[in-house]
């Protein structure tokens, strides 16, 4: 069981405390008002909290418990009333404080790691020679080349064409001497594998150097092109 787990239920109980001491007896008016706020603090987080784990009956539950003792739009009802409403909402606190404290973890919260056997393949895809990125760079970027040739074919045939999924600044950096600016044309989803190109200018974007890059999870390689 979680910290985090803990700390929520323990506050909650705290909270459900405040309500049963209200209902109880006669208190100052102040009291009340910090009363207000500590719970609609309170249903606030958790309306969040449940959201997230897709429990939209409690969302809209702890929504309306936030808007009904809210002290900045406060609703008048006689101290009778009130006493009675913060005792169940007291006990309410209570039995969800015991729900959520013994409650299996969803899926949704669950931590996402990689299982043995997916690190298994993925080491053996690096660790196999056939497989290394550096083995496999020379084809994948003459693939490349001859797709993007072809789209661009297409494109001033008139075809419909889609040349990139985005053209992209990322770094200025010092090398050899002077500044260089770095644009990415990617011509892969992304992680964990994917391939791009990128072009290095000076102040005046006058070109530089082209890498490619193939990344394959934990293996890369590049192919190097000096201007």
């Amino acid at each position: 069981m979680s910290r985090e787990r803990i700390l929520e239920v323990v506050l909650t109980m705290l909270g459900a405390v405040l309500l049963l001491i209200a209902a109880a007896g006669k208190h100052p008016y102040g009291f009340y008002m910090v009363l207000r706020l500590v719970i609609t603090v309170g249903a606030v987080y958790w309306a969040w909290r449940v959201y997230k784990v897709g429990q939209r009956a409690w969302t809209w539950m702890f929504v309306a418990v936030a808007l009904f003792l809210n002290p900045f739009l406060p609703i008048r009802m006689q101290r009778a009333q009130w006493q009675q409403i913060d005792l169940y909402l007291g006990i309410l606190l209570i039995g969800w404080s015991g729900y959520w404290l013994v409650r299996k973890r969803e899926d949704a919260e669950k931590p996402v790691r990689l299982k043995r056997g997916n690190r298994k393949d993925a080491m053996r895809r690096i660790t196999c020679p056939a497989n290394r990125c550096k083995d496999r760079i020379e084809n994948q970027l003459a693939k490349r080349v001859d797709g993007l040739q072809r789209q661009w074919d297409a494109y001033h045939s008139g075809e419909n064409s889609s040349l990139t999924l985005y053209f992209d600044y990322i770094v200025r950096r010092m090398l050899l001497g002077g500044r260089l600016v770095c644009f990415r044309y990617p011509t892969g989803w992304g992680a964990p594998y994917y391939d791009d190109f990128r072009f290095y200018c000076d102040s005046q974007f006058q070109p530089r150097r082209v890498e490619y890059w193939l990344v394959d999870h934990y293996d890369c390689a590049k192919l190097l092109s000096i201007a």
